[in-house]
């Protein structure tokens, strides 16, 4: 019993930041997780990586989408819909866990522009957008399907969204793993005894170990 204990206690500052690890990761996930079940919808927040709402919303905007249902939008709602001409993805209980927010442009598979009209059909509704800033409806954005329709926006941020983009970008994923891997690997270094027969001093170590966990729960919950 005591050799198990010993062998705890001499892991313990990596345990530490692991069990940090782990529930900053739940943390984040239950955040995202709340927001989609909370505004009804699978994207509630959505990056604007593009100008076609100028000046209204600009690039580097975060934008919280509400879900409703197609008869609730007016015209002059500025609304996201997936793009008409793309296969509507299948939502699954596995978009419910998948990290926020999304992006947003006239090229991508989310598209946020206004409400010119709105048609029923046949008790079936369909609409047509426009962005603020292009001169014309797009040819893909004239009379589809409310099928397509993802949510309203109901409020946004400027310029949070250029952070979000660079971490959901390559060199940011790199920066967030990188970060995560060698406070790991610190940690287990700060355990080895070789670094104990240095004489750390256990001030020393406490003070890089708490730095080490508050770098990792800022680098989960952006991730998440």
């Amino acid at each position: 019993m005591k050799t198990l204990r010993a062998r705890f206690s001499k892991w313990s500052g990596l345990l530490q930041v692991l069990a940090v690890f782990l529930l900053a990761f739940l943390l984040a996930e239950g955040i995202s997780l709340g927001l989609k079940v909370f505004l009804s919808t699978p994207y509630p927040l959505v990056h604007v990586v593009s100008n076609s709402m100028y000046p209204k919303l600009e690039r580097g905007y975060l934008v919280v989408i509400q879900g409703v249902k197609p008869e609730d939008v007016k015209v002059g709602d500025i609304v996201v819909f997936h793009h008409p001409l793309q296969p509507l993805p299948t939502i699954s209980w596995l978009y419910y866990i998948f990290p926020i927010p999304h992006s947003v442009s006239d090229e991508g598979t989310l598209i946020i522009h206004r409400v010119k009209e709105v048609f029923n059909e046949n008790g079936e509704i369909f609409f047509t957008t426009k962005g603020d800033n292009n001169g014309f409806s797009l040819p893909f954005e004239i009379h589809f399907s409310s099928r397509y329709l993802v949510g309203k926006a109901v409020t946004w941020v400027p310029s949070i969204g250029f952070a979000v983009e660079f971490l959901k970008s390559v060199p940011g994923q790199v920066l967030i793993w990188g970060l995560i891997i060698f406070l790991v690997a610190y940690n287990i270094a700060m355990e080895l005894p070789s670094r104990k027969e240095q004489g750390v001093k256990v001030e020393h170590k406490a003070f890089y170990r708490l730095l080490s966990i508050r770098v990792a729960v800022g680098c989960i919950l952006v991730q998440g």
